[in-house]
């Protein structure tokens, strides 16, 4: 049986770039907590994962804080980008 090329994603380290971003996010969840509902990942437009470790203290934080994560699965690059684009994630 051949395995599934989704699954044989290979993913790069989080970078300091992703760190940093995520730190930021917090943080600016942390000093807004009455105007923060929920956190957004564009998993089409970072080189990550929705399993990457890099959101590992997002998780915690928003789990600690009761806020869901959503993820942004569709290509809005363009005005004719494909909202129903599949991603690995998607199709786990």
């Amino acid at each position: 049986m051949t395995e599934n090329p989704v699954m044989q994603k290979q993913e790069r380290p989080p970078n300091a770039r992703q760190t940093k971003e995520v730190k930021a996010a917090i943080k600016l969840a942390e000093e807004n907590k009455s105007e923060v509902k929920a956190f957004k990942i564009r998993l089409r437009y970072v080189n990550a994962s929705a399993e990457s470790p890099v959101y590992d203290r997002l998780y915690d934080y928003a789990e600690s804080a009761k806020l869901p994560v959503l993820f942004h699965t569709g290509d809005t690059t363009f005005s004719n980008g494909d909202l129903a684009a599949p991603t690995a994630e998607a199709r786990l």
